[in-house]
């Protein structure tokens, strides 16, 4: 048996990141049948449970780096964010889960006007 990845063996010793990924559930409500994007995927692991809940996810974040750790557990449907521009098509999500991301966006209101 393969060893867990480092993020999720992270997430299993920290209550702080399982209160997050519990409130964002709560918020988001049920997500099967639903295409929905999370931004902002803290290494990947919330995007890894997230998805593991059910619905068709994306994930996007703003650096290759964020990017390439989030492809590291969840392979596909991960995407760079440039500036205040999102890659997707206008109302491709029924939900969209912005975690840990607003602080590091130059522009919020463009983003927020984006979104």
């Amino acid at each position: 048996m393969a060893p867990e990845p480092w993020p999720v063996a992270l997430f299993r010793r920290s209550v702080l990141k399982q209160r997050k990924l519990a409130e964002i559930t709560s918020l988001l409500g049920p997500t099967d049948g639903r295409r929905c994007l999370d931004l902002g995927s803290d290494n990947g692991v919330i995007s890894l449970m997230l998805r593991r809940r059910g619905g068709r996810w994306a994930s996007a974040d703003l650096t290759e780096e964020a990017v390439a750790s989030i492809r590291e557990l969840v392979a596909s449907d991960v995407h760079v964010v440039c500036g205040d521009r999102l890659p997707f098509r206008d109302g491709e999500f029924d939900c969209v889960a912005v975690v840990d991301m607003m602080e590091h966006v130059a522009d919020d209101r463009a983003f927020l006007a984006e979104l």
